[in-house]
């Protein structure tokens, strides 16, 4: 066991909650088998352009009618059937500018689910560097810059470390969070000097008053405090907090070097006297995870570190992700988790399961952003890549009844079009829960022809498999024909599906031949709903076979040959004939 030392604030502390069983019970390597629930993408589209900025840093929300997108130095506004209504940059001249923005990047953007508002932020790195930026729409379907409520505050601080007296320190990689009393922020701090060795600083966190930012009032601040000194440890990710619950919760984890331990904080009577408390948690070892090589150049893709990318509070379970080292073959891979947070801050928060998502060798994931819907389905979404393709944009998901730890297969949104050479890859990606509490909406980049980025927007659902229905029938008889010796033979498949028009494995299928080997026989369907006939020795005099369909069983289910169908027109979905070579 490894020992570090967490600190996050003045707060008490809780047991370290220690699971003996966690190898064999709560972290799970595989992809759930033989599984049929949906992850196709229901709706998809191009978005944000390159724009010169490096890294894309994209992040999504979802409000009911619009999804609000950004990167560094860009917002843009689409409809969900992929129209662009607004797009501005974000600086100088653009959303911010009211408010000072010069070079404004970094940003972050969720849904309230509380209020039913978008939260935006951002920090300025040009000539207000210090200065970190906030909008609040003016109601839920904001479609213009207009349409929000806009504020700076600047955060510049003063180096914590005993050897940099005086020197000043600028806000980085400030990510927000909420609950329903207040929107909170936390950041690591670097010297504006960037000539200064060891220029980290510390970590922030510090919490507004929510209520009178959604009408425009003055920026109220209820707890601010310096926190961690220490540059492995990142700075705690603050929450997004669905229903009324105790406390509001961070996550943090050791970012640069192995660890076990994920460390939970709650903080409590924001109003009154803010008090924090701490619960480390075991988990399966991890490290820093390794830049991504990639197909058509020897340029690495940045992979950043193990921080935790987001977090979401749903039914008293915390959810968060990372990418990690696999120990097995050193690449990197998505690894996420669910703990039980129900008896913060009385009592220590608890691992319920955790699973990492390995497409298989040479392929890595990494950059992923996790969400859970109201049946406590879960998506996720990352980049995916290796050496022998380009980084792409991927995506699972599970049920919530699924096998502890598991995910679906990984399934590809977006293709990468070639190699990326640009540095700064990420630093982070996007994925939200519509406010129908069921799709999800992923926004990522992926790499150009040109070398450069762009970005993408997709949604999907983890749909339950639905269950096997009437008429069973055939849905496809596909046939071939090859010469054999002085004879010929054909061979055809046969596909069986269910009223859902979904494969039915462990069919009966039984036919009758006419020509070559006639009479009857049967197969069993295989595992994708597809079995094979074979009809050899057939004299060349003969200038086709055919095959029929007499019947076809299966337990719970009513074969109707009426409904069977052949979608490429080969056949009548009953009887197929299959010419000679």
């Amino acid at each position: 066991m490894k020992h570090t030392t967490y600190s996050f604030g003045l707060m008490r502390t809780t047991p370290r909650i220690f699971l003996a069983a966690w190898a064999a019970a709560i972290l799970n390597f595989s992809a759930i088998p033989g599984r049929a629930a949906s992850l196709d993408l229901l709706a998809s589209f191009e978005a944000i352009s390159y724009n010169g900025w490096t890294p894309c840093d994209p992040v999504i929300a979802a409000g009911p009618s619009s999804l609000v997108t950004m990167v560094s130095e860009r917002i843009a506004i689409f409809n969900k059937q992929g129209t662009k209504l607004f797009e501005q940059n974000l600086g100088a001249g653009g959303f911010w500018a009211a408010q000072g923005g010069d070079q404004v990047a970094e940003p972050w953007v969720i849904f309230d689910p509380n209020s039913g508002r978008f939260i935006a932020s951002a920090a300025d790195f040009g000539g207000a560097k210090g200065v970190w930026y906030l909008a609040i729409s003016k109601n839920s379907n904001p479609l213009t810059s207009a349409d929000w409520h806009k504020y700076s505050l600047d955060r510049t601080g003063t180096h914590q470390g005993p050897n940099f007296p005086e020197v000043l320190t600028y806000p980085d990689n400030a990510k927000v969070g909420v609950d329903g009393d207040a929107i909170y922020v936390t950041s690591g701090h670097f010297a504006k000097d960037q000539s200064i060795t060891g220029n980290f600083s510390h970590a922030e966190l510090f919490a507004l008053d929510k209520a009178p930012l959604l009408t425009g009032g003055p920026l109220q601040i209820l707890h601010d405090e310096p926190v961690i000194t220490d540059p492995q440890l990142i700075p705690g990710h603050p929450a997004i907090v669905f229903e009324p619950a105790p406390a509001m919760y961070f996550v943090q984890a050791t970012a640069r070097q192995p660890d076990d331990t994920i460390v939970v904080h709650s903080l409590t009577d924001i109003f009154t006297t803010p008090t924090q408390t701490t619960s480390p948690v075991m988990v399966a070892d991890y490290d820093r995870p390794p830049n991504v090589p990639q197909r058509g150049s020897s340029i690495l893709l940045e992979n950043i570190d193990a921080r935790l990318m987001s977090v979401v509070v749903r039914n008293g379970a915390l959810w968060t992700s990372h990418a990690v080292k696999d120990p097995a073959d050193g690449e990197s891979v998505v690894r996420w988790y669910q703990f039980g947070v129900s008896g913060l801050p009385l009592t220590g928060a608890t691992l319920m399961q955790s699973g990492e998502v390995d497409p298989g060798p040479g392929i890595h994931t990494w950059l992923p952003h996790i969400g859970v819907d109201g049946d406590g389905n879960m998506g996720l979404s990352f980049s995916v890549g290796g050496v022998n393709q380009y980084a792409a944009i991927g995506y699972t998901g599970r049920l919530a009844n699924d096998p502890a730890g598991t995910t679906y297969p990984v399934q590809t949104a977006r293709a990468g079009a070639g190699s990326y050479t640009l540095g700064g890859w990420g630093e982070y990606s996007g994925l939200a829960i519509d406010p129908d509490d069921q799709t999800f909406w992923l926004f990522h980049e992926y790499p150009t022809k040109q070398k450069t980025w762009n970005t993408f927007v997709g949604a999907f659902q983890v749909i339950p498999p639905a269950l096997p229905s009437d008429p069973l029938h055939c849905g496809d008889l596909d046939g071939s024909s090859a010469t054999a010796g002085k004879y010929w033979k054909t061979t055809v498949v046969v596909t069986v599906h269910d009223g859902n028009h979904a494969p039915v494995p462990g069919a009966t299928v039984s036919v009758q031949w006419i020509v070559g080997a006639s009479g009857s026989s049967s197969a069993v369907t295989d595992a994708n709903g597809r079995c094979t006939f074979i009809s050899g020795n057939i004299s060349k005099l003969s200038p086709n076979a055919t095959l029929t369909i007499t019947g076809v069983t299966k337990a719970t289910l009513t074969y109707s040959a009426a409904a069977n169908h052949d979608p490429d027109g080969d056949s009548n979905g009953t009887s197929i004939t299959v010419n000679k070579p």
